[in-house]
């Protein structure tokens, strides 16, 4: 886990107003500085290498947000499960947004597609699974960014220009569309509130 704090700068990034923003997941998550692409941001990065679903539903209820109430929270989760073989992900996941759910009743969170990746997993698994991720998040009035289509190429395949060489981690071009798409959500959200 990693908490940042760095003062803020100016590096092309649009200005919001000043939010706590968390991140939580994996090794993908943990391995971007989130603070240093949206700097107006207090930013709480959360990411634990290797850790799957269960894993991350232990932590939420051990109290991994004791003490803190992010403004939004950003989850991707799921695919170190799917590495090890194990693709009856579903129920899982909806124990974790149950529990986020109710541990945090006043934080907008937003539930984040499970990434394709060059090998191990089929597309088509991750496609039913995220199918069924996207209404899972409606049913608990959760948001859902999809960034599955954004690592594909015009044929459809995984893009290798975002994956490292294992297939599952992401190259900086990887993490640019990512962070692309959680700063233009971050842009409409506030365009929609208003701030």
């Amino acid at each position: 886990m990693r908490e940042s704090n760095r003062s803020e700068m100016e590096n092309g990034t649009p200005q919001y107003s000043k939010m706590t923003l968390a991140f939580i997941g994996d090794s993908l998550t943990e391995a971007f500085d989130w603070q240093h692409r949206f700097p107006p941001h207090r930013i709480l990065n959360l990411g634990i290498s290797g850790e799957p679903i269960e894993g991350l539903v232990n932590r939420v209820l051990e109290g991994c947000f004791s003490g803190v109430r992010p403004d939004m929270l950003f989850v991707m989760t799921g695919i170190n499960n799917l590495r090890r073989g194990d693709h009856a992900i579903a129920e899982r996941q909806e124990r974790l947004l149950s529990v986020l759910h109710r541990l945090l009743p006043d934080t907008r969170i937003v539930i984040q597609s499970i990434l394709p990746v060059t090998m191990w997993v089929p597309c088509a698994i991750i496609e039913a699974l995220n199918a069924g991720l996207q209404k899972m998040a409606g049913d608990f009035s959760m948001a859902y960014l999809d960034l599955y289509p954004l690592f594909l190429t015009h044929d459809g395949l995984p893009d290798v220009a975002c994956f490292e060489e294992d297939g599952i981690h992401l190259t900086p071009e990887g993490y640019r569309r990512w962070s692309g798409a959680v700063a233009r959500f971050l842009e409409d959200q506030s365009l929609t509130s208003g701030v």
